[in-house]
């Protein structure tokens, strides 16, 4: 379920297929219940999780928070010795959340991506909010390429039987270690791969880097003075209102952080669970307060004007320009801020929610364990090992020369070493970004290039909040009613909070439709996620 505009526009997972992947209700097709569908997954046979230790943390992180790497090892370890490609070209179609890059005649980078894997790399993208329609067509067109990203549609599991490969016999057990580094990708994000009991996919894992926060120009509130964290709505509301500056063209919001409120609400993680029974959020008693904070921040003009009409790179461009002094983004988004193409140099840090009225921490909502998913096209099985050796390369870990390859590039074209660290320059951050992180990744470590303290304050920051973080507790449990409607039911929600946000409906307009979202697919949607969690 998807509580707000910046899901369907910044998150990736907000644009694809996991509103909760692990079951499929077959009722009145002859198939077999969701239930059973449930316990066919439950007893798949998942890859064995084999750890890379190939490199050493400075800190090792704990409570869901990730390793700490204050400078890449001098000496890179050599992963990958075999050859990867076949000299057949390799097709594939993903996600990218930054600008498209050169194509392949003007991307050194790509270029060199092609002569170390050993096949043309035939890369398509798109972004997020224009996914879901591009994986629609291709689907419709019979066009779905070698590997692809899956997104969002109805009778998923269905649509993945037909289309893509079962990866069972090459991945699960311990036939994952012949493709050892998605071997160290871990067991949580691999049951989102399983469909009718087969691994259908393989993850992109994120962890808690996926958790949202509210981001802040750390530098600039320095120099205004400023450096303890509101302690209330109130007194967020106050610092927002001393930092906006139209006339300097400067807002203190990018746009308006309605889930980073509603976290100060108290509001549960998309759901919340007690004895069995599931509740949305949609429905809780604070919502309320939080649209009305929410409006008032918009109404009284700490928000750019321009929020409701922006593209989420705009939202990035604004904080780093200095033109807007907080965003809500995901801590995967903190290395993306300090790397960005012609941006100025700049200090960040986050905070995660204090609860409204004061008293000390919220919860924050800790993101999806998988970002996504990425399939093989069914059509592509005589050249699966070829596929999964690509895959695999793609989720070598951190330490690797090949991860220094895939995140930096050519030494001296895409950046140059500061000490042992690679620092990006502008055409190794235009060119780089192909969107290889959207297609599988390795565990992602905390580190900063050249900027030791960087690192650590995202360390810091996680490790303030990330352990106290609320899961949703519906990840892993499949609705065919949410699959089916689930994107349009949240769209006629999310368009009226837009709605009242802007001051073109009222707040007590939601409850009513809270309540027609229930008659109309909502309780359905519950009562599959209750019958699935009783068949776990």
């Amino acid at each position: 379920m998807s509580l707000s505009r910046r899901r369907l526009l910044g998150s990736t997972v907000g644009a694809l297929a996991l509103g909760g992947i692990a079951a499929c209700s077959n009722e009145g097709r002859g198939g077999t219940t969701g239930e059973e569908q449930q316990q066919a997954n439950e007893a798949a046979n998942l890859p064995a999780y084999v750890p890379y230790d190939g490199v050493e943390p400075d800190i090792a992180g704990e409570n869901g928070v990730g390793n700490v790497f204050f400078a890449y090892p001098a000496e890179p370890v050599k992963a990958i010795t075999d050859p990867i490609g076949d000299g057949q070209p390799i097709e594939t179609l993903g996600i990218t959340n930054t600008p498209i890059p050169p194509g392949v005649d003007k991307n050194e980078f790509w270029q060199a991506l092609n002569e170390r894997v050993g096949s043309e790399l035939r890369i398509s993208l798109a972004n997020p909010s224009d996914y879901t329609q591009r994986f629609a067509t291709a689907v419709a067109g019979g066009k779905l390429p070698d590997i692809f990203s899956v997104g969002s549609a109805p009778q998923l599991p269905q649509l993945l039987d037909a289309e893509a490969l079962d990866l069972t016999e090459h991945l699960g057990g311990d036939a994952v270690n012949d493709y050892p580094f998605l071997a160290n990708i871990g067991t949580e994000s691999w049951k989102s791969t399983v469909f009718n009991g087969k691994i259908m996919a393989v993850p992109v894992p994120r962890g808690v880097i996926s958790t949202y926060l509210l981001y802040f120009r750390s530098d600039i509130l320095a120099e205004e003075g400023i450096t303890e964290q509101p302690g209330s709505y109130q007194e967020l509301y106050d610092l927002a209102k001393q930092l906006t500056n139209p006339q300097q063209n400067r807002w203190a919001f990018s746009y308006v952080p309605v889930d980073h409120i509603r976290q100060m609400y108290e509001i549960p993680n998309s759901w919340s669970e007690e004895g069995g029974q599931f509740t949305s959020a949609y429905e809780h008693e604070a919502q309320p307060d939080a649209l009305e904070a929410s409006r008032k921040l918009f109404a009284d003009k700490l928000v750019n004007p321009d929020a409701f009409t922006a593209q989420w790179q705009d939202y990035k461009t604004w904080f780093a320009n200095g033109s807007a002094l907080f965003t809500f983004d995901s801590f995967s988004g903190w290395p993306g801020y300090l790397n960005r193409p012609g941006s100025p140099e700049f200090e960040l840090s986050g905070w995660g929610p204090v609860k409204a009225e004061g008293g000390g921490e919220a919860p924050i909502w800790l993101g999806n364990p998988t970002n996504s998913i990425t399939s093989i096209n069914a059509k592509a099985a005589d050249r699966v090992e070829t596929l999964l050796k690509y895959l695999n390369f793609l989720a070598t870990p951190f330490g690797t020369e090949e991860y220094l390859f895939r995140k930096f590039g050519v030494e001296g074209t895409h950046y140059t070493l500061e000490g042992t660290d690679p620092i990006l320059n502008d055409k190794g951050k235009s060119e780089t970004q192909m969107g290889l992180l959207y297609m599988v990744d390795a565990p992602w470590p905390i580190y900063a290039p050249g900027d030791r303290e960087a690192t650590q304050a995202q360390f810091d920051a996680q490790s303030a909040i990330i352990p106290t973080g609320l899961a949703n507790p519906t990840i892993g449990l499949y609705s065919e009613t949410s699959s089916r409607q689930g994107n349009q039911l949240s769209k006629t929600l999310n368009d009226l909070e837009d709605d009242i946000v802007q001051g073109r409906k009222k707040v007590s307009d939601w409850a009513p439709a809270v309540q027609d979202w229930k008659s109309k697919g909502g309780d359905k949607i519950r009562d599959e996620l209750q019958a699935a969690l009783e068949a776990r």
